[in-house]
């Protein structure tokens, strides 16, 4: 299986990004049958690469967000 760190916001699974003027606010809320494998699933807010690639899209896409 080849896995494609490409993301975006609407694509998330277990990521929401709420941005308010110059405050953002990023919660965790893990799908629990989204593991980035089918056929396995996470534990309540446990952490599989799947999610880490929505994390690190999240922290950039907040990081170069024009002020």
């Amino acid at each position: 299986m080849r896995i494609d760190f490409q993301t975006d916001p609407s694509r998330y699974r277990h990521w929401r990004i709420e941005v308010e003027g110059a405050l953002a606010n990023l919660i965790m809320d893990v799908d629990e049958a989204a593991g980035l494998f089918e056929g396995y699933e996470l534990k309540l807010n446990s952490y599989d690469l799947g999610v880490d690639i929505e994390l690190h899209d999240a922290m950039q896409r907040l990081r170069f967000r024009a002020s």
